[in-house]
């Protein structure tokens, strides 16, 4: 009897290890089973308090295939097209200036350019565009920086990022001088293999910014801080925009934590002058269709969005400043308006979901932002078609979606209307089969690992406690008894 625990207590280890060993093997085997796709908005206008309104926006999705995470995706065509009818309210003819914007290219659509040698996205921007009662209009592509979801899409902030010329209301301008420090350190990797190399950044001149590449430790202090970086890199880069402080002096430490220092030295290997146009410029491709002036301000608004010490230090950058990956695609166009006129405006943008492979059968979950809807002087009713052969599921409902439930079953895939914008955006999940199974994963067995240990824990809080209890009553009982006797 008395083993019984020992051995209970043997067979619940044997199980956690297990399962942490089969974690740790699906980890090591286990290949990428998320992408991430784009998402969609309403229509917006540059024109602050625009006193259009919206009476009516049809949202119609058109998703006859699935994207594959692994091909090319020749003729892939899923689509979105908002059509909005506009009325003019006011006495006086109106010009508005609008932006449809419709994410960022996912990877999963990349193919490779045998021309060029390398990875492109293709572009399917040039099949759609925007009309005006059924005849095309202009229609420009936009880029801005964008390194967000749709939890955290502002559209005013976001349109802020758009400029028709290069900016000129930052610190970091087209022709601001920049000055590029290369160094070397000289180090006993063998001994010290977390070495660090670190620099006091103190009382910067107010016309003066630094960014350290590769940075990893950044401690603020009072007038400065200090900024380090891994001693292992055979060339450690330190921009300075502005005005030229020089060489600034570097302390080696043991480790990250920058309290140990150990016996080494730092060295220029290399000094240059530029412009940040010129750096910012080198990754920009003339064919990408991104006018320049939208990716210089990009750029910009990425290293802006870096900031670590504020008014001192900029975080880590792309090496080669590149902000392909990061570019919000917009539409802009113009509609105008006479006094009491109604019109039809139509966009239609290509449709990219988020795929999740963790599935027996893949789930594509889109979407689109209805908020940016609010920011017109009024809004009227809203009708939502999805016309699809596959099935709506409700793997991604929650406090920022319309539930599935929501939505009637049509012969063409599903539809939705509504008298007013919700307070949730859209984001709706599709697949081939009704109710998707999960495929265990790594995941699933660290899961149980953790609930076994747990247990394992409370088994022994409960336990131990209790043994020593009994054993203590024991002991009283037998001393009870032998005081007796005597």
């Amino acid at each position: 009897m008395k083993n019984k625990p020992n051995k209970l207590f043997a067979v619940l280890a044997l199980a956690l290890l297990l399962c942490m060993l089969a974690a740790l093997s699906a980890s090591a085997n286990s290949a990428e089973s998320y992408w991430e796709g784009v998402s969609a908005s309403g229509v917006l206008t540059t024109d602050g308090e625009c006193p259009l309104m919206v009476e009516h926006e049809t949202l119609t999705f058109r998703i006859a295939q699935f994207p594959s995470p692994y091909s090319n995706n020749e003729g892939y065509g899923a689509s979105v097209t908002a059509e909005y009818t506009f009325y003019n309210p006011s006495d006086m003819t109106i010009t508005a200036n609008l932006l449809f914007p419709f994410g960022v290219d996912p990877y999963y659509m990349e193919r490779y350019d045998p021309e060029k040698g390398e990875h492109a996205t293709p572009d399917h921007t040039e099949k759609y565009g925007a009309q005006v009662n059924g005849a095309a209009v202009e229609t420009v592509v936009r880029h801005s920086y964008w390194n967000g979801s749709l939890y955290n899409f502002d559209p005013v902030a976001e349109m802020a990022k758009l400029h028709d010329d290069y900016r000129t209301d930052s610190f970091l301008s087209y022709d601001l001088p920049v000055h590029v420090y290369t160094y070397r350190a000289e180090v006993d990797h063998q001994t010290y293999r977390a070495a660090r190399v670190a620099t006091y950044i103190d009382q910067l001149p107010s016309d003066t910014r630094v960014l350290l590449q590769d940075a990893t430790n950044y401690y603020a202090g009072e007038g400065g801080g200090w900024l380090g970086t891994s001693a292992s890199y055979s060339e450690i880069v330190f921009y300075v925009f502005g005005r030229d402080i020089g060489e600034v002096e570097w302390t080696l430490f043991e480790n990250g934590g920058l309290d140990k220092e150990i016996q080494g030295s730092v060295k220029v290997i290399d000094k240059q002058s530029t412009t940040l146009g010129a750096l910012a410029m080198q990754a920009y491709d003339p064919a990408s269709g991104v006018s320049e002036h939208d990716w210089f301000n990009a750029v910009i608004a990425q290293i802006e969005g870096t900031e670590r010490m504020p008014g001192r230090t900029y975080g880590d950058v792309a090496k080669d400043w590149n902000v392909a990956s990061h570019l919000l695609q917009w539409y802009e166009y113009k509609i105008t308006l006479a006094p009491g006129e109604r019109l039809t405006n139509t966009v239609t943008a290509p449709l990219y979901p988020h795929i999740d492979g963790g599935y027996e059968h893949y789930v594509y979950s889109y979407e689109y932002f209805l908020s940016p809807a609010s920011l017109w002087k009024e809004f009227g009713t809203l009708d939502i078609y999805v016309n699809t052969p596959y099935v709506m599921v409700n793997e991604r409902k929650g406090e920022y979606s319309i539930s599935p439930d929501e939505w009637t079953k049509t012969d063409a895939g599903y539809e939705l209307h509504l008298e007013g914008l919700p307070e949730k955006d859209l984001i709706f999940t599709l697949c081939e089969v009704e109710n998707p199974k999960r495929v265990i994963t790594a995941y699933t067995y660290l899961g149980i690992g953790i609930i076994v240990a747990i247990v394992l824990i409370a088994l022994a809080v409960i336990a131990v406690p209790t043994v020593l209890v009994v054993r203590l009553v024991k002991r009283a009982k037998k001393r009870k008894m032998a005081h007796t006797e005597q």
